[in-house]
């Protein structure tokens, strides 16, 4: 799933998670981390109400495993929220996914949920912004995560401009596209 997402295949994604989902006789637990996945493609693809249907379909088989699916999919639930700009739900689906990927020592997960509830901090406009890209760049720094280091990136350029201090936005965001042409990532080279 993390090749597709990546490199902007999100409806082959979708395909083939939406083939594997529908299978009978398959396991439940990872029909319902497909159906994470598959969310997620639908968020990013506009698909706000397809994705929450996914993601709440997900938290039915997985809702207390503790695992990296019930993570992802209130992770996909909180980006949902933020779509919706219900920063509240947001912020409350995001910190479950953190206690999730926290619990599993997860870094990935951490970074994410900790990067999604930063969005969420940005559009309330919320003084909590900067300790969540402070404890997301620590992660980071000592790891080759570098998807997410182009996120931490980025959202400090945003803050950046917000603050009018436009020479370091603008070197952050240049930073952030490098990594993000370094890995393919097209989405994040789009923003």
């Amino acid at each position: 799933a993390w090749f597709w997402y990546l490199h902007g295949h999100w409806d082959e994604a979708r395909r083939w998670l939406e083939q594997s989902i529908a299978l009978h006789g398959a396991e439940p637990r990872l029909q319902a981390k497909g159906g994470a996945w598959a969310a997620v493609f639908a968020w990013r693809q506009g698909e706000v109400a397809r994705a929450k249907e996914r993601a709440e379909a997900s938290m039915e088989g997985l809702a207390g495993s503790g695992d990296e699916g019930e993570g992802l999919s209130l992770l996909a639930l909180a980006l949902v929220a933020i779509s919706r700009s219900d920063q509240e739900q947001a912020d409350a689906y995001g910190r479950r996914a953190l206690d999730v990927f926290r619990a599993q020592g997860h870094t990935w997960g951490v970074t994410t949920s900790l990067l999604v509830l930063a969005h969420s901090a940005m559009n309330r406009r919320s003084g909590e912004l900067t300790a969540l890209l402070q404890e997301s760049a620590g992660l980071l720094t000592a790891g080759t995560d570098k998807w997410g280091q182009a996120h931490v990136l980025n959202l400090q350029g945003q803050e950046a401009i917000r603050a009018l201090q436009l020479d370091l936005a603008e070197e952050l965001h240049h930073a952030s596209h490098t990594l993000a042409v370094e890995l393919g990532d097209r989405a994040a080279q789009a923003e």
